[in-house]
């Protein structure tokens, strides 16, 4: 039954990803709308047909207003839990024995993305869910933060372009050796969201040894930090304009892009733990990772702290060693500033 491979993806493979609350809510809204729209419950996984598929998606547009990428989403997550079914892994049976197999010989084929909804729901295709911010916006928000753990995530997080949960759990201690900083914590199992090793920049170097290693980096009344999204609501709303945790990823890739020509597409897509067009998984076996490569990001990095510190009140760089013109002229940048 379709019911059972829900709860089997919730049970199993959903408990190891980022978004397991969305997947929670993607199957609680799968199950509801086969209870009160479909009228059929106990319906088999063969019901979702790309009729059915429609018609869900239509159900969520009518009764809870999602909108196209929304949708999508949703219909991911049950794609995903029924594919799952059909993988061959260790299962334990009804008798309590371990044995391999799959469940399924096949999953029904999802056919609907987010702009063949909007064309088929007759509704505007949706907007990008990150806004370009300016140089000048980061800087009004690191002038405006006063939590000492918030402006740590912020330095942090624009040094590496890392995700928020790396940036959190972050301990230089342990990840940072030879002027290398190794994103994913000895201990960590590494997963599909892969958290690269990368080259400290200077900025960041600065704040590090300022730092020390005493006590974890985000620390709140005496507490360690596991989550800054309130906090970054709460800041948001004074600024004016919608901040993030993962707005510093964003923001220093555009950035990097735009000011900075020689750095590679391939270059910047390594430094977030992307694979690339150019190579595959299979060729870094072959090649030895080489620090030096990923230099030219994190010069990158440092001048367009420079930038921001320009605009930025308070002090954000703590060295006094600036990109010199030779260095910025290898990058592809201007020695002036923003590019028009």
């Amino acid at each position: 039954m379709a019911e059972a491979a829900l709860n089997n993806y919730l049970d199993g493979h959903a408990t190891t990803i980022r978004s397991e609350s969305d997947a929670t809510r993607a199957v609680t809204l799968a199950k509801q709308y086969l209870a009160d729209k479909a009228k059929n419950p106990m319906a088999p996984v063969s019901f979702w047909t790309p009729s059915r598929q429609l018609e869900f998606a239509k159900w969520l547009r009518d009764s809870f207003g999602h909108s196209p990428a929304s949708i999508e989403r949703r219909l991911d997550v049950v794609c995903a839990a029924f594919r799952e079914m059909t993988e061959v892994k260790l299962r334990t049976d009804p008798f309590g024995q371990t044995v391999e197999t799959a469940l399924m010989t096949h999953a029904p084929k999802f056919v609907y993305k987010r702009a063949r909804l909007a064309k088929e729901l007759k509704i505007a295709p949706s907007k990008p869910r990150h806004t370009t911010l300016l140089i000048e916006d980061i800087a009004k928000a690191l002038d405006a933060m006063k939590l000492e753990h918030l402006f740590r995530f912020a330095i942090i997080g624009l040094n590496t372009w890392a995700r928020p949960e790396a940036i959190s759990d972050f301990d230089p201690k342990t990840q940072r050796v030879g002027g290398l900083i190794y994103l994913n914590p000895p201990d960590r199992v590494e997963t599909n969201k892969r958290r690269p090793d990368i080259p400290e920049t200077r900025c960041l170097a600065a704040w590090l040894d300022q730092w020390g290693t005493d006590e974890p980096l985000l620390v709140f009344q005496g507490e360690r930090v596991a989550s800054v999204k309130k906090a970054f609501r709460t800041l948001s709303k004074s600024l004016g304009f919608k901040l993030n945790p993962g707005s510093f990823r964003h923001f220093m890739s555009t950035r990097v892009r735009g000011l900075c020509r020689h750095v590679s597409r391939e270059q910047r897509s390594i430094w977030m733990g992307h694979v690339v067009k150019e190579g595959s998984r299979t060729t870094d076996n072959y090649e030895a990772f080489d620090p030096e490569y990923l230099r030219d990001v994190a010069l990158a990095t440092d001048y367009v702290m420079e930038q921001i510190q320009a605009k930025c009140s308070r002090q954000i760089l703590l060295t006094k060693t600036r990109l010199t013109k030779r260095e910025i002229a290898h990058l592809g940048a201007r020695a002036g500033g923003e590019a028009k």
